[in-house]
């Protein structure tokens, strides 16, 4: 588990495998707005857009968060609005480090495939 501490990174308490669902749980903080892409479809679905004082906002704390990781020697290798959570009050975090690379392993490092497969 990435131990990253960051205003803009969604804090994980705990984790566990669950031997039922075959499958790592994660216990996070709660964004209750959910991902950024439920945001997106919504807006799009309704033939709005964002007012760019809120683009520039998420931008902002996304660009913080990366600029944070790799300052750590990590690299998020995921990064899809489905991994940006939001908060009820606006709070814009980057989660979901289950791929994520330390640039310190070398033996790993751009070796793996990494991304989401769709």
């Amino acid at each position: 588990m990435v131990n990253l501490k960051h205003p803009k990174i969604v804090d994980v308490y705990s984790g566990y495998f669950s031997p039922e669902k075959e499958t790592f749980v994660m216990i996070n903080e709660l964004c209750d707005y959910g991902a950024l892409e439920r945001l997106i479809i919504s807006k799009r679905e309704k033939d709005q857009a964002f007012p760019e004082d809120i683009i520039r906002r998420v931008m902002m704390d996304i660009t913080s968060a990366i600029e944070y990781i790799h300052s750590k020697d990590w690299l998020h290798c995921d990064m899809k609005p489905e991994n940006v959570l939001v908060s009820i009050n606006g709070d814009v975090k980057l989660g979901d480090f289950g791929i994520s690379l330390n640039l310190l392993e070398k033996e790993k490092q751009l070796k793996t495939p990494i991304g989401t497969l769709k």
